[in-house]
Parts: C-alpha cells; sequence; structure tokens
C-alpha cells in the first residue's frame, strides 16, 4: 500500500519536537542555586561577671540594605544586589541577635535580651542603635556608621555614643560579607558593653538602683 501523507501527524511531531528542544534549552539554563547565610557570633573574651539586665533595640538599617538579597556597594552610588545569596533571617532580626550575644559575652554572660523578646520590658536598661551606614564596599571590607543612646527602664537617658565601624578586607565578596559585619559589629558590641557597665556603676551608687 502507498504511503499516505497526513498533515495532521506531522505537525503533531513538529509540536512534540519543538516542546522537547524548549525543555532541554530550559534545563541547560537552569538558575544557579540560592545560598543562604547568616550572621557569625562574635568570638569574644568573656568580660567579668555582670548582673544587669539590658535590651538591645529598636534597631533601624538603611533601606539599601534591608532586604532578603545580599547588597555590595560596588562604588558609591551604584550596588549590586544577589538574587542567588541572601540572607537566611531578615537583617532586623539578625542585627541585634548578635549585638546582644556580644553584649552579653563582654559583660560575662549578663542577661542581655533582643527588643520584643520575653522579659524584655523588665531589663534594667535599654540600647536603642540607629544605623546610617551599613555598607559591605566589594574588594575593600565593611563600614558601619551607627548610633546609640542608652537609657534606664525609668526612660532617662544615661549616655550616647556612635561612630564609624569597619572591617578591611580587599577582596570581599558575598561570601565575606556575613564574616566582616559581624567583625565591625563586635566593636560596636564593646562600646555598647563598656558604657553599659559604666552606667552601671554610677547608677548603682543612686537610691534603688538596677543591677
Amino acid at each position: 500500500m502507498p504511503y499516505v501523507f497526513k498533515p495532521r501527524r506531522a505537525l503533531q511531531r513538529a509540536r512534540l519536537a519543538a516542546c522537547a528542544a524548549v525543555l532541554c534549552t530550559a534545563c541547560t539554563t537552569a538558575s544557579p542555586p540560592v545560598e543562604y547565610y547568616r550572621l557569625a557570633d562574635p568570638e569574644l573574651t568573656p568580660g567579668p561577671k555582670s548582673t544587669l539586665s539590658a535590651v538591645i533595640g529598636p534597631v533601624s538599617l538603611p533601606e539599601a540594605v534591608d532586604r532578603t538579597q545580599m547588597v555590595l556597594f560596588v562604588v558609591p552610588d551604584r550596588v549590586a544586589i544577589s538574587d542567588t545569596r541572601r540572607w537566611a533571617a531578615p537583617l532586623k532580626s539578625e542585627v541585634p541577635r548578635v549585638l546582644a550575644g556580644a553584649v552579653a559575652r563582654l559583660l560575662g554572660g549578663a542577661r542581655v535580651a533582643v527588643s520584643g523578646q520575653a522579659g524584655a520590658a523588665l531589663a534594667d536598661y535599654r540600647v536603642a542603635v540607629d544605623f546610617r551606614r551599613f555598607d559591605g564596599i566589594a574588594g575593600q571590607g565593611v563600614v558601619l556608621e551607627a548610633g546609640w543612646n542608652l537609657q534606664a527602664q525609668d526612660g532617662r537617658v544615661l549616655d550616647s555614643g556612635g561612630g564609624e565601624y569597619r572591617t578591611e578586607n580587599p577582596q570581599l565578596g558575598y561570601a565575606d560579607l556575613p564574616a566582616a559585619l559581624s567583625g565591625a559589629l563586635a566593636q560596636l558590641a564593646r562600646e555598647i558593653a563598656a558604657a553599659l557597665a559604666g552606667a552601671n556603676r554610677a547608677y548603682a551608687r543612686g537610691p534603688g538602683a538596677p543591677g
């Protein structure tokens, strides 16, 4: 029997072949996996034991970096935002967590919580931190600029401070960012811990003082 060409079957085969080609292309151009990072707890030498209690927070961050994706500043007016390297938790919760842990260690195991945690309202002191810069600069390092104020439980401002906190890294890339940021936060934590210890000593000399 002679072969009879059937246009409909040929069209179906062509469509199947086109779909297979699209699927193969999609497989070969699949997006790279997303890597998740979190800020490391700085390695700090424990200080003398303290019985004071404190709360870290609220903490504010610049909008440019307050996002899931990791951000590197390439030049002063341009940033690179990675879709494949992301923070495992929001920086607004990671930064106070790291600061609280570092301050507690520097103060010999003092009770240092994060704003919003259970019992935070009963703490002797509260430290609010406002970051004006939170920059990871590609090929250079990290620059943080922050101001902080220390309040007693009754709301009185006992101390304030701030400045720039830096870590140098000529090869800084996305993967180096968590450790570099933690190193700079450790510098800020030392300043806050010293202020808390000093305020506690001064405040303890007054009547009804905490700690």
